[in-house]
């Protein structure tokens, strides 16, 4: 299903779908403040490849190139404007059950935030 057409959305949004994914967004404040304009890439397994920012003119304000995914987790992008670029990356360990156990969010190589969970499996005999 392919719609070329932003579709209103009072206040805020318009959207062009392709295979039920978010291609393009258009975000409009009060019909007359422009707030976003996004333009989305996927690969052909449906996972995020590319998000690119716009201005109001359609010109290319940065965009963000993102790793292949894990486990159906994002792993993270290389961002890129002409005011900065850095790459923030998400490395993941797993339990046997295959659930994240310990995640480390770094930024340009550098941990910046350190998350770990445990989980209690119960079974009944």
């Amino acid at each position: 299903e392919t719609s070329n057409s932003f579709r209103k959305v009072p206040d805020l949004v318009g959207h062009c779908l392709h295979a039920h994914k978010v291609i393009e967004q258009k975000m409009i404040r009060n019909e007359e403040e422009f707030v976003a304009w996004d333009k989305l890439e996927y690969n052909d397994n449906g996972d995020l490849v590319k998000f690119v920012f716009l201005n109001e003119n359609g010109e290319l304000e940065s965009q963000d190139d993102h790793f292949p995914a894990v486990n159906g987790m994002d792993t993270g992008y290389k961002h890129t404007s002409a005011k900065d670029s850095y790459v923030r990356e998400h490395r993941y360990e797993f339990d046997e059950n295959n659930l994240w156990v310990n995640h480390v969010n770094l930024l340009d190589g550098v941990p910046k935030y350190i998350y770990e969970r445990k989980f209690g499996y119960y079974f009944e005999l």
